[in-house]
């Protein structure tokens, strides 16, 4: 059974639809049948981590700018007001970026 749901989940992603649950890849969001578009204002986060990784910048480095920038992160912008964690109470707006949100592959 957890091979034909993988299998399932693989041939989404190999057609370009958007699987289930809050997030989708950075740079792009759901469009119509559930196919991935491109996401402009994200992409255009996403080519500056990418310039800056690419001029040797590392992952804490390019979070440092990002938040100095005011440059939000996507769990900020799709929670804002909401806790995103009932222990810590922590606001939505009050995750910044950080060398783990910043994953350089």
């Amino acid at each position: 059974m957890v091979t034909l749901f993988r299998s399932g989940i693989k041939s989404s992603i190999k057609s370009g639809r958007v699987n289930g649950g809050k997030y989708k890849p950075n740079g792009f969001k759901e469009g119509q049948d559930k196919m991935m578009v491109i996401d402009d204002e994200e992409a255009k986060v996403v080519n500056l981590i990418f310039n800056l990784y690419k001029s040797g910048k590392g992952s804490r480095a390019i979070a440092n700018i990002l938040n100095n920038d005011g440059i939000k992160t996507r769990s900020s912008k799709s929670f804002g007001k909401e806790k995103m964690n009932k222990s810590t109470g922590k606001l939505g707006e009050e995750i910044p970026w950080s060398d783990t949100t910043v994953v350089i592959f």
